[in-house]
């Protein structure tokens, strides 16, 4: 005979299974345990973990946001990226900030991996040109996620998808007896013999706050707004050089631990790089180059809210420990 069960919880799952037992008390020990293994499982796959909604600084109810420099359309998605002064810290400048388009729109899914915008940035091979934000583009493992012509792939995946014998630019790749990649890092320019095709290539974020594409070379729209973004782990950097982030103690200077756990709690954006061939003519073997970079959601979330609220990108934790000494060193 077939006996239904009904599980909407964890406390059913165990209510369940004890009344079997005290029902069928000739069953086989095992028996028993099996039926109760599969009641778990079969449990644990109905479950439906629903995306939590986004909840970041944002305004004060019936405020508004100040100084709002730029606001964009996602497509047809409902949704609006803006840049306006940051909420994050005082003197902490301009912030990027999501939001429904109004209250008609429907939450919106944002999945993991998810592209948002574009971190706009020129390729050089020069540390820094303006801008504050220099990125050395060097990726150590093959496992990295990477875009490749759009697509979230393995760096592994996107030397696989170039071609045989692929190179990444600024990079040596390793391989075993068969040609297959084992291993990345990056070439520094003594080793690269100042090669322009090796060299380090540096990604400069541009300095001016045009996003309509009529100057200083910064994309339009969506592309152009990454780098407004804030580290919203971080809470203070001050006079005593000490950097401070959320859960330690006050006075006390935050580890790089103390950083990264607060860097996953409130910043909802990762820096993704994107790649495409060298169009150079003639390149053989097919030579990955890098291009601007994107800005991709870390974690599902729910968009449902109206008001704008800021989005955090985390800059790591060597970028703050260079900004507290230079600070220590300028005064």
């Amino acid at each position: 005979a077939v006996e239904s069960v009904n599980i909407v919880s964890e406390e059913d799952l165990e209510k369940e299974s004890e009344r079997l037992k005290e029902k069928h008390p000739d069953s086989h020990r095992d028996t028993v345990k099996a039926i109760g293994r599969k009641l778990t499982k079969e449990w644990k796959k109905s479950k439906i973990v629903s995306p939590k909604p986004y909840n970041g600084p944002t305004v004060p109810a019936g405020g508004s946001l100040k100084n709002v420099v730029g606001s964009f359309d996602l497509g047809n998605t409902g949704l609006v990226l803006e840049v306006a002064e940051s909420l994050a810290a005082p003197g902490a400048g301009f912030g990027l900030f999501l939001r429904k388009r109004d209250a008609s729109v429907k939450n919106v899914i944002l999945p993991a991996g998810q592209p948002l915008c574009g971190y706009p940035v020129q390729v050089s091979s020069k540390p820094s040109i303006e801008g504050g934000k220099t990125i050395l583009f060097a990726l150590n493992s093959l496992k990295s996620d990477v875009f490749f012509k759009g697509t979230l792939m393995s760096l592994e995946g996107a030397l696989a998808t170039a071609g045989e014998g692929s190179e990444l630019a600024s990079h040596a790749v390793a391989r075993d007896p068969k040609g297959v990649p084992i291993g990345i890092g990056p070439l520094g320019d003594s080793e690269a013999n100042c090669d322009p095709v090796d060299a380090n290539r540096y990604l400069v974020p541009y300095s001016g706050i045009d996003f309509t594409g009529g100057g200083g070379g910064r994309p339009a729209g969506v592309a152009g707004l990454g780098d407004q973004a804030n580290d919203l782990s971080v809470e203070a950097s001050g006079p005593n050089g000490m950097l401070q982030v959320g859960g330690t103690r006050p006075g006390s200077a935050a580890t790089e631990r103390d950083y990264l756990t607060q860097a996953a709690k409130k910043n909802l954006l990762a820096f993704r790089y994107n790649l495409d061939l060298d169009s150079t003519s003639g390149v053989s073997p097919p030579r990955l180059v890098p291009l601007s970079p994107l800005l991709v959601v870390t974690q599902t979330v729910v968009v449902s809210n109206v008001e704008p609220m800021e989005l955090g990108h985390a800059y790591g934790f060597p970028y703050w420990k260079q900004q507290l000494e230079d600070m220590r060193k300028w005064g």
